[in-house]
């Protein structure tokens, strides 16, 4: 019964950070595509402290563009935290892009039981 619930701990783990490093892997391979596909259906998105909460069709457009104007070299996230709750993660990272170096932060919320990007904050050190 023990290896029950250790396998079951261990299988839920797993699919939490799933859909976290499917994000993280999304952004570091410049993909706004694959990035869609875990964004939530409205996303608060931001661009140097400018941004709004939009649909996740607009998400995606936007970071296309921002993908093609900064092509990611290196991704490092450096810290990650959850609330209390366990409903919402979030990630900070530091992302080279040619020659210049964001800060970016990456909330999570789970929706039927798979971290979904509910807001993305890409700001220039």
């Amino acid at each position: 019964m023990l290896r029950l619930i250790i396998f079951s701990f261990t299988l839920f783990i797993t699919t939490i950070s799933f859909g976290q490093q499917q994000a993280i892997n999304a952004i570091k391979k410049s993909d706004a595509r694959a990035l869609q596909a875990n964004l939530t259906e409205d996303v608060d998105i931001s661009f140097n402290d400018q941004g709004d909460l939009v649909a996740k069709a607009v998400a995606s457009k936007q970071l296309e563009n921002f993908f093609l104007a900064n092509k990611v070299a290196s991704y490092t996230v450096s810290h990650t935290g959850k609330s209390p709750d366990n409903k919402s993660f979030f990630s900070i990272a530091k992302m080279k892009a040619g020659t210049k170096t964001y800060r970016v932060y990456l909330k999570y919320s789970v929706v039927n039981g798979v971290d979904m990007v509910k807001e993305l904050r890409f700001n220039e050190e």
